[in-house]
């Protein structure tokens, strides 16, 4: 059994689970080639990817699936988008520590994630010298919530973003069906004084164990949202959408919405924040100066210089309309032939056997068609899967010629006599496959036979 803890939307992280899941092997060996580096605690560019400043605010871009080192290499060949805790941590040490960053945002749009490391950026946003506002873009659920709630203010950019699915939950896999069969069986044993250490979610007890475990970060959750915005536990647990996701604003007044609960302050506009930021002390009835942003007029007594554009330009000289029109012509020309003939190889690429399986390469050649990647970087990929496909051939040529040299086991496990195993090295019997295993231990005689000869030749 493995289970992992989350703070996560539910419908996005079944998602992502099931799309790595399903991931074959081809499909894993191209993201550890495609993406060889996780996250370096001592690299800038990790820190620099989520981190920007635009007048005197710092701007942490909080977006996709959070974890304590952000995407894995199979994720981020699927797509996904992710943000690590520590760079959000090394992101908001680099606000504090710049004297230029008068207030700091968290532009958000993201599911949650981990429940590991969470706390450790909340506790972070909450020790932040200067005043801070958490801006939902689209998505601020679980764990982007909860490390939202320690800021100043939380607002929203539109009424249709959504916030919240408060709460946690473990998934798990239940192995137990599969082990049975593959014909071994997991010996768990426990100290003493830790009988509730790895409990087995095949049982009711086990089950019960990992519910005391997943309350208990619910509550952990749960006071952390309070103590950011000011409510007892109690009205998150109740008031908070339990579990659910609420819009910023529902045009029906009397629907629950994330603002008529209160977790969020107000809308705003969807234009950049570039200063300054006052911190909203709704608790005790102070109001907050308005936010100024990049629309703002220009300062009186300030000219302001008058460009004329492109298209101003080409209507005042017909010589260069005449240019260019023939080269936007010829030039639409042989994109769309260059395309045709992109599309055309594509197709062709994709009709194979060997690349129908392989879905990550399936995705791709859609974006070769939308126009997001180029053929070129296709190619690369396609080269790269051939690659890994013949290693991948070689290695179960290899498994299989070491399987016929294992004497009394053949092809998908054949039969096994007890004089076949009492011929056997050590070595040999623990080479034994799964199926071969199987067999032995479905006739009680030569299971008994396969043991004594694990233990003769293991002594």
């Amino acid at each position: 059994m493995r289970e992992q803890l989350y703070a996560c939307e539910p419908t996005y992280l079944k998602r992502s689970l099931e799309t790595i899941a399903n991931a074959t092997e081809v499909e894993i060996k191209l993201a550890a080639q495609m993406f060889p580096n996780g996250y370096d605690d001592d690299d800038e560019e990790d820190t620099d990817s989520v981190y920007s400043v635009d007048g005197d605010v710092a701007h942490i871009a909080i977006t996709g699936e959070l974890s304590m080192r952000g995407p894995s290499p199979i994720a981020r060949l699927f797509g996904m988008q992710g943000t690590s805790y520590q760079s959000i941590i090394k992101a908001l040490d680099k606000a504090d520590a710049d004297p230029a960053v008068k207030s700091v945002a968290l532009d958000v749009n993201s599911p949650g994630g981990d429940i590991l490391g969470m706390g450790d950026v909340w506790q972070r946003v909450d020790q932040l010298a200067k005043p801070s506002i958490a801006i939902n873009h689209g998505m601020m659920a679980s764990a982007a919530y909860t490390i939202s709630s320690a800021c100043d203010e939380i607002v929203a950019t539109s009424p249709a973003c959504m916030t919240g699915s408060c709460g946690v939950m473990i998934a798990a896999v239940d192995d137990s069906a599969a082990e049975k069969a593959s014909g071994y069986r997991s010996v768990t044993i426990r100290s003493a004084n830790a009988p509730k250490k790895n409990p087995d979610i095949s049982t009711a007890e086990g089950r019960d164990m990992l519910q005391e475990l997943v309350d208990a970060q619910e509550r952990v959750m749960f006071s952390q949202i309070a103590q950011g915005r000011h409510v007892t536990m109690d009205t998150v647990a109740q008031n908070y959408g339990r579990g659910s996701m609420l819009v910023a604003q529902d045009p029906d007044p009397l629907q629950a919405s994330a603002l008529t609960v209160k977790m969020i302050d107000r809308l705003i506009s969807p234009a950049p924040i570039t200063g300054p930021i006052v911190a909203p002390s709704p608790y005790q009835g102070q109001h907050q100066a308005p936010i100024q942003s990049r629309q703002s007029p220009a300062s009186a007594g300030k000219s302001q210089e008058v460009e004329m554009n492109f298209d101003e330009f080409l209507a005042q000289n017909p010589d260069a309309r005449a240019v260019f029109d023939q080269r936007l012509a010829t030039a639409k020309a042989e994109g769309i032939k260059q395309a045709q003939a992109n599309a055309a190889r594509v197709a062709k690429i994709m009709a194979g056997d060997a690349y129908k399986k392989i879905t990550a390469l399936q995705s791709k050649a859609v974006e070769v068609l939308e126009g997001k990647i180029s053929f070129e970087s296709f190619d690369n990929l396609v080269a790269m899967a051939d690659m890994i496909a013949e290693q991948t051939k070689g290695e179960q040529g290899q498994r299989e010629q070491q399987n016929q040299e294992t004497p009394g086991q053949g092809q998908g496990g054949s039969a096994i006599d007890a004089k076949a195993l009492e011929a056997m090295n050590f070595a040999q019997l623990q080479a034994l496959d799964a199926p071969t295993m199987a067999a032995i231990y479905k006739d009680p005689a030569l299971a008994k036979a396969y043991e004594a000869a694990v233990a003769k030749r293991g002594a």
